[in-house]
């Protein structure tokens, strides 16, 4: 995604100088594989198999693995492997738009590795997976690994048809190289939609539409009959909007980085792109746009909270500051009005509870003391567009030889400070200036 945007700056100039010829219309020059000359047709071993049979054959391959195997070491399995399935999961990540105390699916989880590293980030992480086998390997790797983490790691088997979880369970699904191996991707679709919260989010990176005629596909599906299944979008699309789901929204980026000279490099970030070499990067990039496919699927409009920095943004106003007669406490009526997108939590939690925090600043402008003192608002939520009042009162510094102001600003616990998103947000009340 980032790709695109540095290659449309960069390109603007060139552009400009030959607008005529700039942009024509380039076309994917891919060879549709010829299905009928393969070994394993893949809608014929999906016919074949029902989930039983497929849980079989996916505890046939995970029975013979241990916690030291390649696959339980992902995403560092090896140096060749480990430079795509990074490039990878930091895309899922970003699809994904986690945040710490989110619960999340890891649907299809293998060896559990994505779910462990998920309860690192912080989020209530749940694994699933069809092999019992699969699923002992990941709760045994979770409890050595996963001790002192911020969020957790639970595991789960399940049929490979429903899901064994109530309605709207989880904030986040996410699929990691997973979904093409299920049987029915129209079911699976609908039962992940109907375990998703109104306003979530199901990240997927997978396959493209023709996965399952690659040499490694036929010998999968040969050797160990597992499904091997093609990812097409269009009916991605068909599936999520049956179920009630948005569109897909699409990641797409070089799947390899772009090697250049640093002659070539310094042309095109002071001269531009010429078309040539824009008509090139383009072709290339459309070339590998479905071999690793990355896309997720929204359900309803989504919602934005204050487990994430984004959107955190308020108006403060100071009201009312007065000292108490003893000039050892500072009482202080604030107005709070929430100008961002993001919805405040104010509950007691774990991630992203909203507070009025004050801190004591140096005469040089440098924080003194963060956390000197927090106030709870006066509410269990604050909507985008709301507004609340806080009064309180705060003890002042015992030493007064020094300068000091204190200020008034809004933290998200363990997110942020909400000046650090908006540095207009915070306001000071400085005892010189009190009188």
């Amino acid at each position: 995604m980032h790709t695109l945007e540095t290659l449309g700056r960069l390109t603007r100039a060139a552009a400009r100088r030959a607008p005529w010829r700039f942009w024509p219309r380039i076309v994917p020059a891919r060879e549709v594989p010829d299905r009928s000359a393969l070994a394993v047709d893949v809608q014929a071993l999906i016919a074949s198999l029902d989930p039983q049979e497929l849980r079989a054959h996916a505890d046939a391959y995970f029975s013979g693995m241990t916690l030291a195997s390649p696959q339980c070491r992902k995403p560092f399995m090896g140096p060749a492997e480990s430079v795509q399935l990074c490039s990878q999961l930091g895309l899922l990540f970003e699809a994904a738009a986690l945040s710490r105390d989110a619960d999340v699916l890891d649907f299809g989880c293998g060896t559990g590795w994505l779910t462990i590293a998920l309860a690192r980030l912080g989020c209530n992480a749940t694994g699933l997976d069809i092999s019992p086998a699969a699923v002992n390997l990941a709760r045994r790797a979770a409890e050595r690994e996963l001790d002192k983490t911020d969020g957790s790691a639970t595991f789960a088997v399940y049929d490979g048809m429903s899901l064994p979880f109530a309605d709207a369970t989880f904030d986040r699904v996410v699929c990691f190289d997973a979904f093409h191996h299920v049987i029915d991707q129209r079911a699976t679709i609908a039962e992940l939609a109907r375990v998703l919260r109104p306003g979530g989010r199901i990240a997927f990176v997978e396959p493209g539409p023709h996965h399952s005629t690659t040499p490694q596909s036929q010998h999968e599906m040969l050797q160990f009959r597992v499904i091997e299944n093609d990812v097409s979008m269009s009916a991605i699309a068909q599936y999520a909007a049956q179920s009630g789901l948005k569109p897909p929204e699409m990641l797409v980026q070089f799947q390899r980085p772009v090697r250049m000279p640093f002659d070539q490099f310094a042309r095109w970030t002071t001269q531009g792109v010429g078309s040539h070499e824009a008509r090139r990067l383009v072709q290339g990039l459309i070339s590998v746009m479905t071999d690793g496919q990355c896309f997720y699927l929204c359900k309803g409009d989504e919602r934005h909270d204050s487990r994430r920095a984004e959107g955190l943004r308020a108006h403060l106003t100071l009201i009312e500051a007065a000292r108490d007669a003893d000039r050892r406490l500072l009482r202080f009526r604030i107005a709070i009005r929430n100008d961002g997108f993001a919805h405040w939590l104010c509950t007691e939690r774990r991630c992203g509870e909203v507070r009025l925090g004050v801190m004591k600043i140096g005469a040089d402008g440098r924080v003194l003391q963060q956390d000197y003192a927090r106030f709870s608002l006066p509410a269990d939520e604050v909507a985008p567009g709301a507004a609340v009042e806080v009064s309180g009162s705060v003890r002042l510094p015992a030493d007064t030889s020094a300068a000091y102001s204190l200020r008034f600003d809004l933290v998200s616990r363990r997110v942020a400070w909400f000046a650090q998103q908006s540095p207009d947000t915070a306001v000071d009340w400085s005892p010189a200036g009190a009188g």
